[in-house]
């Protein structure tokens, strides 16, 4: 995490860049000072190498399955989060978007993504995996019925420019130029936070945290039952 006068940077990391448990208790950390905030105050998550965040971490649940429940619990809580947080948000895609962080990217108010390379995907119909409800919620929220229909039944990978034509992200850029526009609209927009934006964003995609939120805890009540 790093400070940019009003921006609060999350850097993802410069692999994979999947939520880890420390990715997710870091992001967790920052969120709680932005919606502690009352000034300006804006969001800017980045991530290097050629992925900007491949979803989940496959890994650390096939090494720790008893965690299943509560690791995807934690995954929930931070789309609800991000998705009405009260501050503009902006994501820096500066690679492949995929699962997760696909929807992580949408849990945004604006994305910018990378011209030359990179893909943006929703690959659970490859994996034989379904979307939760809130996860539903969310695609519909902020996707075309169209583009909604394309992504989840067929995995479509879309580049940068069909990204754009669909409605997924709102700007493209040269690679060299991604993170610092996702800064500079940040910079603009960074004095709404001050006010009602809290509560328009609640108004819009309220449902759409609630039902992530619902999945949350539907999860774990699953698994104290195990």
């Amino acid at each position: 995490m790093a400070q940019r006068g009003d921006i609060t940077v999350v850097d993802l990391g410069d692999d994979e860049n999947r939520m880890s448990p420390h990715v997710l208790a870091e992001f967790h950390r920052v969120l709680e000072g932005l919606e502690a905030g009352t000034g300006p105050r804006a969001l800017v998550t980045v991530g290097g190498g050629k992925i900007w965040s491949n979803g989940l971490d496959l890994d650390y649940l096939d090494d720790h399955p008893s965690q299943f429940f509560p690791y995807l619990a934690s995954v929930h809580v931070l789309l609800a989060r991000v998705i009405e947080l009260g501050c503009p948000t902006v994501a820096a895609v500066t690679g492949h978007a995929f699962g997760a962080g696909a929807l992580l990217s949408l849990c945004h108010d604006v994305t910018v993504m990378r011209a030359d390379r990179g893909f943006w995907c929703l690959p659970e119909v490859d994996l034989v995996m379904d979307l939760t409800a809130g996860e539903h919620a969310l695609v519909a929220a902020k996707l075309s019925p169209a583009t909604a229909n394309l992504a989840v039944t067929t995995g479509h990978r879309f580049p940068a420019e069909q990204a754009l034509a669909a409605g997924i992200v709102h700007e493209v850029c040269p690679p060299d130029r991604v993170v610092d526009r996702a800064l500079e609209i940040a910079a603009q927009r960074a004095p709404k936070a001050v006010g009602s934006l809290a509560g328009l964003k609640r108004g819009m995609y309220g449902h759409v945290a609630d039902a992530l939120r619902r999945d949350a805890a539907d999860g774990l009540d699953e698994a104290s039952d195990l």
